[in-house]
């Protein structure tokens, strides 16, 4: 069941690049830093359940090394951290993603209500399938939930 709660970022990166327009500096940024925000908080997750990406990202400040994370965004998460110890922070960039859309819906960069609507929807999706990983590793009472088996192609 791990295998089909792990949350794939193709439907969404779909439904982002073919309803967030505009061929500008700003809507190119606009679609990959919502693609940007979901991996990260795929690989934050990814980074407590398996011990392929703690080795790929032992701190957080790889990620910033990777592109995953610019350091104000890092600055927040930890801010947060400081005053939420011991919750999971994964869904964060997941609320970034949401506020640029509607952005994005804002600046007529997406055209119409069911546009945004489908986004959101993907974007909830994604984060109930990062819930579920982190609900798997808690009811396994593990540190690393065995996604070394299906994740070998993260190096």
């Amino acid at each position: 069941d791990q295998w089909n709660n792990i949350p794939w970022p193709n439907s969404l990166a779909v439904y982002v690049s073919s309803t967030l327009h505009g061929y500008d500096e700003v809507g190119r940024a606009m679609r990959r830093t919502i693609m940007r925000y979901v991996c990260l908080s795929l690989t934050m997750i990814l980074r407590a359940l398996s011990p392929r990406v703690v080795k790929r990202f032992p701190r957080m400040e790889d990620m910033i090394e990777a592109g995953l994370l610019h350091e104000d965004e890092l600055a927040v998460l930890e801010d947060i951290d400081n005053k939420f110890p011991g919750y999971g922070k994964y869904w964060i960039p997941i609320c970034w993603a949401a506020t640029i859309a509607t952005r994005a819906r804002e600046d007529g960069r997406i055209k119409d209500d069911f546009a945004l609507k489908t986004i959101m929807h993907e974007l909830t999706a994604f984060q109930g399938r990062l819930q579920a990983l982190t609900c798997f590793a808690i009811v396994c009472k593990c540190k690393f939930a065995n996604f070394y088996l299906i994740f070998t192609h993260f190096h």
